[in-house]
């Protein structure tokens, strides 16, 4: 079972959320990252969460989403720790 949290529509200027401004929303947390070990969550559309909640794989469910944010999902490692240890994940 995911842990999240839902929260209502967002207004302008939530910066990477604005695509998501006018539908519910839920902020699910992710595991801790490997690397600085901190956690952190991700936000998906209530229907992206219904879909992973029923057993979808992140690409399937949330494929708006950017891949270094799925692997965040997956994994925990944030897009920052991948970068420094590994470079660019979108190349």
């Amino acid at each position: 079972m995911l842990h999240a949290e839902v929260t209502g529509p967002r207004g302008a200027g939530s910066g990477d959320l604005d695509a998501l401004v006018g539908e519910e929303h839920t902020r699910v947390e992710t595991p801790c990252c490997t690397f600085c070990g901190h956690a952190g969550s991700i936000t998906l559309t209530d229907e992206e969460f219904a879909d992973l909640e029923a057993g979808a794989a992140i690409q399937d469910a949330a494929g708006r989403l950017p891949r270094a944010v799925r692997e965040q999902f997956i994994s925990g490692i944030h897009t920052e720790c991948w970068d420094s240890l590994f470079g660019d994940l979108e190349d």
